[in-house]
Protein backbone atom coordinates (compact mmCIF):
# COMPACT_ATOMS: atom_id res chain seq x y z
CA UNK A 1 0.00 0.00 0.00
CA UNK A 2 2.84 2.34 0.92
CA UNK A 3 4.53 1.45 -2.37
CA UNK A 4 1.36 2.33 -4.31
CA UNK A 5 1.02 5.66 -2.48
CA UNK A 6 4.68 6.48 -3.19
CA UNK A 7 4.20 5.71 -6.87
CA UNK A 8 1.14 7.95 -7.09
CA UNK A 9 3.00 10.74 -5.29
CA UNK A 10 5.90 10.47 -7.78
CA UNK A 11 3.53 10.65 -10.76
CA UNK A 12 1.82 13.71 -9.27
CA UNK A 13 5.15 15.45 -8.77
CA UNK A 14 6.18 14.64 -12.34
CA UNK A 15 2.95 16.05 -13.76
CA UNK A 16 3.25 19.17 -11.62
CA UNK A 17 6.84 19.67 -12.78
CA UNK A 18 5.80 19.42 -16.45
CA UNK A 19 3.02 21.95 -15.98
CA UNK A 20 5.32 24.46 -14.30
CA UNK A 21 8.06 24.32 -16.89
CA UNK A 22 9.51 27.77 -17.66
CA UNK A 23 8.02 29.27 -20.84
CA UNK A 24 11.51 29.76 -22.18
CA UNK A 25 11.87 25.99 -22.48
CA UNK A 26 8.80 25.68 -24.68
CA UNK A 27 8.95 26.07 -28.47
CA UNK A 28 7.79 29.57 -29.40
CA UNK A 29 5.19 30.10 -32.08
CA UNK A 30 6.35 32.62 -34.68
CA UNK A 31 4.19 35.70 -34.92
CA UNK A 32 2.78 36.24 -38.39
CA UNK A 33 5.06 38.56 -40.33
CA UNK A 34 3.56 41.65 -41.93
CA UNK A 35 2.98 41.27 -45.65
CA UNK A 36 6.11 42.13 -47.56
CA UNK A 37 5.67 44.49 -50.49
CA UNK A 38 5.74 42.71 -53.81
CA UNK A 39 8.83 43.45 -55.83
CA UNK A 40 10.70 42.38 -58.93
CA UNK A 41 8.76 40.13 -61.33
CA UNK A 42 10.74 39.98 -64.57
CA UNK A 43 12.67 41.89 -67.21
CA UNK A 44 11.26 42.53 -70.68
CA UNK A 45 14.12 42.55 -73.19
CA UNK A 46 13.09 44.10 -76.52
CA UNK A 47 16.63 44.71 -77.81
CA UNK A 48 16.12 42.29 -80.72
CA UNK A 49 13.28 44.47 -82.05
CA UNK A 50 14.99 47.88 -82.17
CA UNK A 51 18.01 49.17 -84.05
CA UNK A 52 20.22 50.05 -81.09
CA UNK A 53 19.94 50.95 -77.39
CA UNK A 54 18.40 54.37 -76.81
CA UNK A 55 16.40 56.23 -74.19
CA UNK A 56 12.62 55.85 -74.12
CA UNK A 57 10.97 59.28 -74.36
CA UNK A 58 7.54 58.21 -73.13
CA UNK A 59 5.43 55.10 -72.56
CA UNK A 60 1.84 54.09 -71.93
CA UNK A 61 -0.22 50.95 -71.24
CA UNK A 62 -3.60 50.21 -72.81
CA UNK A 63 -5.57 47.06 -73.71
CA UNK A 64 -2.80 44.68 -72.67
CA UNK A 65 -0.06 46.45 -74.63
CA UNK A 66 2.82 48.65 -73.52
CA UNK A 67 3.51 51.45 -76.01
CA UNK A 68 6.79 53.37 -76.08
CA UNK A 69 8.82 55.84 -78.15
CA UNK A 70 12.28 54.72 -79.25
CA UNK A 71 14.26 57.26 -81.31
CA UNK A 72 11.85 58.41 -84.06
CA UNK A 73 9.59 55.35 -83.91
CA UNK A 74 6.64 54.19 -81.81
CA UNK A 75 6.41 50.51 -80.79
CA UNK A 76 4.27 48.25 -78.64
CA UNK A 77 4.81 45.04 -76.65
CA UNK A 78 2.07 42.48 -75.99
CA UNK A 79 2.12 42.10 -72.20
CA UNK A 80 0.18 38.83 -72.42
CA UNK A 81 2.97 37.20 -74.42
CA UNK A 82 6.39 35.97 -73.30
CA UNK A 83 7.93 36.79 -76.67
CA UNK A 84 9.02 40.32 -75.63
CA UNK A 85 8.87 41.34 -79.29
CA UNK A 86 8.36 45.06 -79.89
CA UNK A 87 5.95 45.60 -82.77
CA UNK A 88 6.62 48.67 -84.92
CA UNK A 89 3.66 51.10 -85.11
CA UNK A 90 4.79 54.27 -86.88
CA UNK A 91 7.83 56.43 -87.60
CA UNK A 92 7.89 60.21 -87.87
CA UNK A 93 11.20 61.71 -89.03
CA UNK A 94 9.65 65.15 -89.56
CA UNK A 95 8.53 65.68 -85.97
CA UNK A 96 10.26 63.11 -83.81
CA UNK A 97 7.73 61.55 -81.39
CA UNK A 98 8.38 62.75 -77.85
CA UNK A 99 5.20 62.00 -75.90
CA UNK A 100 2.28 59.61 -76.46
CA UNK A 101 -0.94 58.34 -74.94
CA UNK A 102 -3.33 55.59 -76.06
CA UNK A 103 -7.08 55.83 -75.48
CA UNK A 104 -9.10 52.87 -76.70
CA UNK A 105 -7.97 52.12 -80.25
CA UNK A 106 -6.45 55.55 -80.85
CA UNK A 107 -2.83 56.52 -80.30
CA UNK A 108 -2.06 60.23 -79.88
CA UNK A 109 1.43 61.71 -79.98
CA UNK A 110 3.35 64.95 -80.19
CA UNK A 111 6.86 65.43 -81.47
CA UNK A 112 9.74 67.80 -81.98
CA UNK A 113 12.48 68.39 -84.51
CA UNK A 114 15.69 69.93 -83.27
CA UNK A 115 14.62 73.08 -81.41
CA UNK A 116 11.23 73.19 -83.16
CA UNK A 117 8.32 71.62 -81.29
CA UNK A 118 5.28 70.56 -83.28
CA UNK A 119 2.17 72.56 -82.39
CA UNK A 120 -0.28 69.75 -83.04
CA UNK A 121 -1.44 66.35 -81.84
CA UNK A 122 -1.36 63.44 -84.27
CA UNK A 123 -3.74 60.50 -84.14
CA UNK A 124 -3.16 56.91 -85.32
CA UNK A 125 -5.99 54.38 -85.59
CA UNK A 126 -4.56 51.18 -84.10
CA UNK A 127 -7.09 49.17 -86.11
CA UNK A 128 -5.57 50.60 -89.30
CA UNK A 129 -1.91 51.07 -88.48
CA UNK A 130 -0.80 50.66 -92.09
CA UNK A 131 -2.65 53.87 -93.03
CA UNK A 132 -0.34 55.94 -90.81
CA UNK A 133 -1.50 59.20 -89.24
CA UNK A 134 -5.28 59.37 -89.35
CA UNK A 135 -5.67 63.02 -88.31
CA UNK A 136 -3.66 66.01 -87.10
CA UNK A 137 -5.19 68.47 -84.63
CA UNK A 138 -3.80 71.95 -83.92
CA UNK A 139 -3.35 72.89 -80.27
CA UNK A 140 -3.58 76.20 -78.44
CA UNK A 141 -0.19 77.87 -78.08
CA UNK A 142 3.27 76.32 -78.35
CA UNK A 143 3.52 72.72 -77.22
CA UNK A 144 5.53 71.67 -74.16
CA UNK A 145 5.34 68.12 -75.56
CA UNK A 146 3.57 66.59 -72.57
CA UNK A 147 0.41 64.45 -72.78
CA UNK A 148 -1.64 62.64 -70.15
CA UNK A 149 -5.01 60.89 -70.01
CA UNK A 150 -7.81 60.15 -67.56
CA UNK A 151 -11.20 58.48 -67.97
CA UNK A 152 -10.99 58.48 -71.75
CA UNK A 153 -9.92 62.13 -72.00
CA UNK A 154 -6.64 63.53 -73.28
CA UNK A 155 -4.74 66.50 -71.82
CA UNK A 156 -1.74 68.50 -73.03
CA UNK A 157 0.55 71.34 -71.95
CA UNK A 158 1.49 74.43 -73.95
CA UNK A 159 2.57 78.04 -73.57
CA UNK A 160 1.96 81.31 -75.41
CA UNK A 161 5.36 80.98 -77.11
CA UNK A 162 8.62 79.03 -76.85
CA UNK A 163 10.23 81.55 -74.45
CA UNK A 164 7.41 82.07 -71.99
CA UNK A 165 7.66 80.91 -68.37
CA UNK A 166 3.90 80.30 -68.41
CA UNK A 167 2.47 76.78 -68.75
CA UNK A 168 -1.16 76.16 -69.67
CA UNK A 169 -2.86 72.78 -69.25
CA UNK A 170 -5.73 71.95 -71.61
CA UNK A 171 -8.32 69.23 -72.01
CA UNK A 172 -8.12 68.12 -75.64
CA UNK A 173 -11.32 67.97 -77.68
CA UNK A 174 -11.00 67.20 -81.40
CA UNK A 175 -14.37 68.70 -82.28
CA UNK A 176 -14.36 71.98 -80.36
CA UNK A 177 -12.19 74.50 -78.52
CA UNK A 178 -9.79 72.94 -76.03
CA UNK A 179 -10.67 73.78 -72.42
CA UNK A 180 -8.08 75.47 -70.18
CA UNK A 181 -7.96 73.57 -66.86
CA UNK A 182 -4.88 74.98 -65.06
CA UNK A 183 -2.07 77.52 -65.40
CA UNK A 184 1.34 77.66 -63.72
CA UNK A 185 4.32 80.05 -63.82
CA UNK A 186 8.00 79.12 -63.69
CA UNK A 187 7.55 75.36 -63.65
CA UNK A 188 8.87 72.81 -66.13
CA UNK A 189 6.19 70.10 -66.11
CA UNK A 190 7.08 66.52 -67.01
CA UNK A 191 5.53 63.10 -66.38
CA UNK A 192 1.93 64.35 -66.25
CA UNK A 193 -0.46 62.08 -64.32
CA UNK A 194 -4.16 62.66 -63.67
CA UNK A 195 -5.71 61.09 -60.55
CA UNK A 196 -9.29 62.09 -59.78
CA UNK A 197 -9.45 65.86 -59.46
CA UNK A 198 -5.67 66.24 -59.22
CA UNK A 199 -3.16 66.77 -61.99
CA UNK A 200 0.30 65.65 -60.85
CA UNK A 201 3.64 66.29 -62.53
CA UNK A 202 7.36 66.33 -61.83
CA UNK A 203 9.44 69.50 -62.14
CA UNK A 204 13.20 69.27 -61.57
CA UNK A 205 13.51 67.68 -58.08
CA UNK A 206 9.86 68.22 -57.08
CA UNK A 207 6.47 66.56 -57.44
CA UNK A 208 3.63 69.09 -57.67
CA UNK A 209 -0.12 68.99 -58.29
CA UNK A 210 -3.06 71.12 -59.38
CA UNK A 211 -6.48 70.80 -57.79
CA UNK A 212 -8.73 70.99 -60.84
CA UNK A 213 -11.66 71.99 -58.64
CA UNK A 214 -9.72 75.19 -57.94
CA UNK A 215 -8.53 76.22 -61.43
CA UNK A 216 -7.46 79.71 -60.35
CA UNK A 217 -4.90 78.40 -57.84
CA UNK A 218 -1.24 77.67 -58.56
CA UNK A 219 0.19 74.19 -58.21
CA UNK A 220 1.13 73.00 -54.72
CA UNK A 221 4.22 71.08 -53.61
CA UNK A 222 3.66 67.38 -52.94
CA UNK A 223 7.20 66.05 -52.47
CA UNK A 224 10.82 67.15 -52.77
CA UNK A 225 13.70 64.76 -53.41
CA UNK A 226 15.76 64.24 -50.20
CA UNK A 227 18.69 66.56 -49.61
CA UNK A 228 21.42 64.11 -50.60
CA UNK A 229 19.82 63.72 -54.05
CA UNK A 230 18.43 67.23 -54.32
CA UNK A 231 20.59 68.33 -57.26
CA UNK A 232 19.20 65.42 -59.28
CA UNK A 233 16.29 65.86 -61.67
CA UNK A 234 13.40 63.39 -61.59
CA UNK A 235 13.39 61.21 -64.71
CA UNK A 236 10.29 59.06 -64.27
CA UNK A 237 7.29 59.42 -61.95
CA UNK A 238 3.89 57.91 -61.24
CA UNK A 239 1.51 57.78 -58.27
CA UNK A 240 -1.08 55.40 -56.82
CA UNK A 241 -2.89 55.48 -53.46
CA UNK A 242 -0.66 58.28 -52.13
CA UNK A 243 2.50 56.31 -52.91
CA UNK A 244 4.83 57.85 -55.47
CA UNK A 245 7.36 55.96 -57.58
CA UNK A 246 10.25 57.79 -59.19
CA UNK A 247 13.73 57.62 -60.72
CA UNK A 248 16.51 60.22 -60.74
CA UNK A 249 19.11 61.32 -63.27
CA UNK A 250 22.06 60.89 -60.89
CA UNK A 251 20.97 57.59 -59.35
CA UNK A 252 20.74 53.97 -60.48
CA UNK A 253 17.89 53.28 -58.04
CA UNK A 254 14.11 52.97 -58.27
CA UNK A 255 12.37 54.67 -55.34
CA UNK A 256 8.95 54.63 -53.68
CA UNK A 257 7.61 57.03 -51.05
CA UNK A 258 4.43 56.85 -49.01
CA UNK A 259 3.22 60.45 -48.79
CA UNK A 260 1.20 59.68 -45.67
CA UNK A 261 4.39 58.91 -43.71
CA UNK A 262 6.05 62.32 -43.67
CA UNK A 263 9.38 61.60 -41.99
CA UNK A 264 10.08 58.24 -43.61
CA UNK A 265 12.95 58.01 -46.08
CA UNK A 266 12.07 56.78 -49.57
CA UNK A 267 12.37 53.02 -50.08
CA UNK A 268 14.63 51.51 -52.73
CA UNK A 269 12.63 49.01 -54.80
CA UNK A 270 15.39 48.14 -57.25
CA UNK A 271 18.92 48.91 -58.42
CA UNK A 272 20.06 48.84 -62.03
CA UNK A 273 23.76 47.98 -62.01
CA UNK A 274 24.28 48.10 -65.75
CA UNK A 275 27.67 48.69 -67.31
CA UNK A 276 27.08 52.42 -67.82
CA UNK A 277 25.77 52.98 -64.30
CA UNK A 278 23.00 55.23 -65.58
CA UNK A 279 20.15 53.53 -63.79
CA UNK A 280 16.46 53.79 -64.61
CA UNK A 281 14.39 56.12 -66.80
CA UNK A 282 10.69 56.53 -67.54
CA UNK A 283 8.12 54.45 -65.68
CA UNK A 284 4.39 53.78 -65.60
CA UNK A 285 1.89 52.02 -63.29
CA UNK A 286 -0.78 49.74 -64.69
CA UNK A 287 -2.84 46.87 -63.24
CA UNK A 288 -0.76 46.54 -60.03
CA UNK A 289 2.47 46.47 -62.01
CA UNK A 290 5.22 49.03 -62.37
CA UNK A 291 7.10 49.12 -65.69
CA UNK A 292 10.49 50.84 -65.49
CA UNK A 293 12.88 51.57 -68.34
CA UNK A 294 16.47 50.36 -67.90
CA UNK A 295 18.44 53.12 -69.54
CA UNK A 296 20.46 52.20 -72.66
CA UNK A 297 19.64 48.50 -72.23
CA UNK A 298 16.47 48.28 -74.41
CA UNK A 299 14.85 46.57 -71.43
CA UNK A 300 12.04 47.17 -68.95
CA UNK A 301 12.01 45.87 -65.38
CA UNK A 302 8.58 44.87 -64.08
CA UNK A 303 7.74 45.20 -60.37
CA UNK A 304 4.59 44.18 -58.55
CA UNK A 305 2.85 46.66 -56.27
CA UNK A 306 -0.02 46.36 -53.80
Amino acid sequence: MKKTALTLLSLFFLLFSCNTTDDSDLPKLEEPKPEEPKSYIKTIDFSSSVSSPATINDLDVENGYLYFIHKIGIYRINLNSDANTAEFIIEDDEHWPNTLKVIGNNLYYQGLYGWTISDDIKQVDLNSISKGVKATYPIRGTSRSQLCKNSGKLYYTSSIDAYSALNNFYEFNPSTTHQLIATGDYIVPENLRMVGQFLYFSSFDEIRKFDLNKPSEESSLVYTVPKQEKESKIRGFDIKDNIIYYTLESSNKLYSKDLKIVNQEPKVLGINNNKDGVGYGKLILSDKKLYVEKLTDSQLDVYGIK
